[in-house]
C-alpha cells in the first residue's frame, strides 16, 4: 500500500488525462489525510459505555455545523463552516481518505415535524458526504479508421456532495434515538416533547460532532476549589510546593475541580486522569455540569454521571503516599451516552450563553470528589479534550 504517491512521466510515454486526474488525487489525498486527518481522532483507548469507529464521527472545526434552537417553531439552525467525513477505513494515496465540505447555515436548517399525543419523540439529522460529477459537456468524436461519428457527454468537475438526512423515530413514553442511515455521520439529535408544535429547546439536543484537535488542562491542588458548606475544611500539604496535595480527613471535606482558560462550547469532554491515594476506604469521583448563577453549589450541580467505576485505578487503599492514575472516556446526558461537551452540556454551542435565555449566564463541566469520611490525598485533575480552546 503505498500512501504517498506520485505521478511519474517518463521517455516514450504519452501524457493522458488519466496522469493529469491522478496528479490532482495524490495531491488531495495528501492534503486531506494527512495535513487534516491527522487532527481527528477516530479512536479511543478506553470506551466504557461509549463505542467508536474510525468512520463513524462527523468531524468540525470550531462551531462549524453547530446545531441550536431556532426562534422558529420546530426549526434547528446550524453554524455554517467546514466539516469532514472519513469515508473509508484504510488510506491508499489514490483518493482522498478524508472529506472536506464547507456547509452554509442554509444548507443545515432543518424543519422538524410535529409530535402528536401518541409521545414524544427523537429525530436524528445525518450528512453524507461523496464524490458526485458535474459540469457536463457534450462533444463529437470521429473513429480515426472507419470515420463513425459519435457524441459524449464527460463530466469536467468532480464535486464533494453533502447530502442531510432527517430519520424520525417512533413516539413513546421513553423514546430512542433512530439508527444512522448507512454511509451517514449523526449531525445532531433532537428531543420533540409529546403534543408539541412550538419552538425546540437547546436542552434537548445532543450534538454529535467531534471537533478537530486536542489539548488538556491540568488542575492542581492549589487550585482546586474547596467547599466548605458541609462544614469541612481539607487542608493543603505536601513537599511538592504549589503542586502539592490536598489532604481530606473528615466526611465533610468535599472538593471541586474545573479547568479553564478554554471555549467551552468548542470542545469535548474525552477522558480524565487523577494523582490521588487512599490512606483508607474509598473516596466519590461524579463527573457535574457547574453553571455561574449556582457555581459551587453542589445542590444545585446538574450530575452527569458517577466515575466509581470510570475513572479506573483511581483509588489506591493502605497507603497515605501512593499515587495512581485514572481515566474516564464519557458522559451522559439527555440520556445520550458520549463525551459531553465542556460546559457539560449535550450540545455545547446551543447552550453557549449567546443562546441562553441568561446571557451573562455561563456553564462548565467539572469532577466533585467527596473525601466520605476517609483519609484521602489527591494532587492533581488533568482534563482531555477534543476541539480548541
Amino acid at each position: 500500500m503505498a500512501v504517498i504517491k506520485e505521478v511519474l512521466f517518463n521517455d516514450g510515454e504519452g501524457l493522458d488525462y488519466t496522469d493529469l486526474n491522478n496528479v490532482q488525487r495524490f495531491l488531495r489525498a495528501q492534503l486531506s489525510d494527512f495535513v487534516v486527518g491527522h487532527l481527528g481522532r477516530t479512536t479511543d483507548g478506553v470506551t466504557t459505555g461509549w463505542t467508536r469507529s474510525g468512520t463513524a464521527d462527523l468531524h468540525a472545526f470550531g462551531d462549524s455545523a453547530a446545531p441550536y434552537a431556532s426562534g422558529t417553531n420546530l426549526t434547528i439552525n446550524c453554524v455554517g463552516g467546514v466539516i469532514a467525513q472519513k469515508v473509508t477505513s484504510t488510506a491508499t494515496g489514490s483518493d482522498p481518505d478524508w472529506l472536506m465540505y464547507y456547509a452554509t447555515a442554509a444548507e443545515l436548517t432543518t424543519l422538524h415535524t410535529a409530535t402528536s399525543g401518541s409521545g414524544a419523540r427523537w429525530d436524528l439529522v445525518s450528512i453524507q458526504l461523496t464524490h458526485a460529477n458535474a459540469d457536463t459537456e457534450s462533444r463529437d468524436f470521429e473513429d480515426a479508421t472507419t470515420r463513425a461519428k459519435s457524441t459524449t457527454t464527460p463530466s469536467k468537475r468532480r464535486n464533494v456532495v453533502m447530502t442531510k438526512t432527517t430519520t424520525q423515530g417512533t413516539p413513546a413514553g421513553s423514546p430512542t434515538i433512530p439508527a444512522t442511515p448507512a454511509g451517514h455521520v449523526p449531525l445532531y439529535a433532537v428531543y420533540i416533547p409529546a403534543s408539541h408544535s412550538g419552538t425546540l429547546s437547546n436542552a434537548n439536543i445532543f450534538d454529535y460532532r467531534y471537533p478537530f484537535g486536542s489539548f488538556c488542562v491540568d488542575v492542581y491542588a492549589v487550585d482546586m476549589y474547596r467547599r466548605t458548606a458541609y462544614g469541612g475544611s481539607p487542608s493543603v500539604g505536601g513537599t511538592g510546593g504549589a503542586f502539592g496535595y490536598i489532604e481530606a480527613t473528615s466526611s465533610s471535606d468535599y472538593v471541586i475541580f474545573t479547568p479553564s482558560g478554554i471555549k467551552a462550547n468548542a470542545a469535548r469532554l474525552i477522558g480524565l486522569e487523577a494523582v490521588s491515594g487512599d490512606a483508607t476506604g474509598s473516596s466519590t469521583y461524579s463527573l457535574k455540569r457547574f453553571t455561574s448563577l449556582s457555581y459551587g453549589l453542589d445542590a444545585s450541580a446538574t450530575a452527569l454521571g458517577s466515575l466509581g467505576s470510570d475513572l479506573l485505578a483511581m483509588e489506591a487503599a493502605g497507603s497515605a503516599e501512593h499515587m495512581s492514575m485514572g481515566i474516564h472516556h464519557h458522559g451522559l446526558v439527555q440520556g445520550v451516552a458520549g463525551p459531553v461537551w465542556a460546559n457539560g452540556y449535550g450540545a455545547g454551542y446551543a447552550n453557549s450563553p449567546a443562546n441562553l435565555t441568561a446571557p451573562n449566564e455561563f456553564a462548565r463541566v467539572g469532577v466533585t470528589w467527596d473525601a466520605g469520611g476517609n483519609n484521602d490525598r489527591i494532587v492533581m485533575m488533568r482534563f482531555h479534550f477534543a476541539g480548541g480552546t
